[in-house]
């Protein structure tokens, strides 16, 4: 979502969902560039929380709580780094409710969250791509 035309303004309030190296690089880099900009984790980890972020005890697969948290919080933005929350439509249940996120929604996230689904797109339309060999785990690997 672009902030550039005169109708709309940069957002004050901003949540990261994740709680991995990505998530906090997009913090460190966004609280060293906006101190104004309120920024929230959800679930965020202690590096985030030291570089300025909120962190929230919300899991980055709980949908519904992450919805409540960006509701009680009033955010304005979402960025959803792991590809769980995408494949689980966590975009599409924030549009529902006006909030503009950065991923896709749930039928994107799923290209990412599923190799297997993506190669299977990628032959049914012909897209050039490396071979698909389905293995499954030996009996030694399963237990």
């Amino acid at each position: 979502m672009a902030f550039s035309d005169s109708s709309s303004s940069p957002p004050s309030t901003l949540l990261v969902v994740g709680a991995g190296g990505r998530e906090h690089a997009l913090i460190r880099a966004i609280t060293q560039t906006n101190r104004q900009l309120e920024v929230h984790a959800a679930p965020g980890n202690p590096g985030m929380a030291a570089d300025g972020a909120e962190c929230h005890g919300v899991s980055a697969d709980d949908i519904p709580g992450l919805v409540a948290l960006v509701q009680s919080q009033a955010i304005e933005f979402v960025v959803v780094g792991p590809e769980v929350p995408l494949a689980m439509g966590l975009v599409d249940e924030l549009a529902k409710i006006g909030i503009p996120a950065y991923g896709p929604t749930a039928d994107g996230g799923e290209l990412e969250a599923s190799k297997t689904r993506t190669k299977e797109i990628l032959q049914k339309y012909g897209i050039p791509t490396a071979c698909l060999l389905y293995t499954s785990p030996s009996p030694r690997d399963r237990g």
